[in-house]
């Protein structure tokens, strides 16, 4: 698979989509392209491949019903964390634009021509781009702490390890419920830079012997596209 995670890998996706879309132009044959992992960058790139297709067109004389764009999910619902209503748009808009998008199936097997999912099915893909978020670094499995999550560790309000206040975690690492939704904080960088404030905070409360402060989830404001000009925000 193709990760998308800096500017060049996409480039070498774009490269990839036309020079596939070059070959199977003149033998007239289906492009199929999968998609790992329905999070905010896995919609956004399934979003705007199937727009580019409909609207845009990758190479002039290709039929845009020839492809087909899957967007694979192993969470119940895609954009797993945010708000319900915007899942609900999120999946209404790529039904619209024409992906195909399967939840609550973990891909458990790749080769070099189809993934299979837990339920057995099989998924060709002539192009499979891997979206499937973040894990947490093996180093925390040698803090003592059980992992939750993402192989996250739980943190107190206060964002240290509940069995050692001198060790904080933040950031991707840590696992952090929010008192209000009942779901862990986004692992997104907003949230890292807040953490990483008050646990620095913290820390020199600690030092002054002052009493620690919890930690407060902010709602920030997002914006991302799925697909031409058409964005949740």
């Amino acid at each position: 698979s193709i990760v998308l995670k800096e500017l060049a890998d996409a480039l070498d996706i774009h490269l990839k989509l036309h020079a596939l879309f070059r070959d199977r132009a003149a033998k007239k044959k289906p492009v199929r392209i999968l998609i790992g992992g329905g999070g905010i960058a896995g919609v956004e790139t399934s979003g705007e491949i199937r727009n580019s297709v409909r609207h845009h067109g990758l190479h002039r004389g290709f039929d845009p019903k020839l492809v087909t764009v899957d967007l694979v999910e192993a969470a119940p619902t895609i954009l797993p964390g945010l708000d319900p209503w915007v899942q609900q748009q999120a999946m209404a808009r790529l039904k619209m634009l024409g992906v195909t998008v399967h939840t609550g199936q973990p891909i458990t097997k790749v080769d070099d021509t189809s993934v299979t999912m837990k339920d057995g099915k099989q998924l060709p893909y002539d192009l499979f781009l891997w979206n499937g978020g973040i894990k947490a670094p093996a180093i925390l499995s040698q803090l003592g702490e059980p992992l939750v999550g993402k192989q996250q560790v739980g943190v107190t309000p206060e964002l240290h390890l509940p069995k050692n206040d001198r060790i904080y975690v933040v950031g991707d690492s840590a696992c952090f419920i929010d008192p209000k939704t009942t779901r862990p904080v986004p692992q997104i960088a907003p949230v890292a830079v807040a953490e990483g404030r008050l646990a620095a905070a913290n820390i020199w409360r600690t030092l002054r012997g002052e009493s620690l402060k919890p930690y407060q989830p902010m709602t920030s404001g997002y914006v991302f596209p799925v697909g031409g000009r058409w964005a949740i925000s």
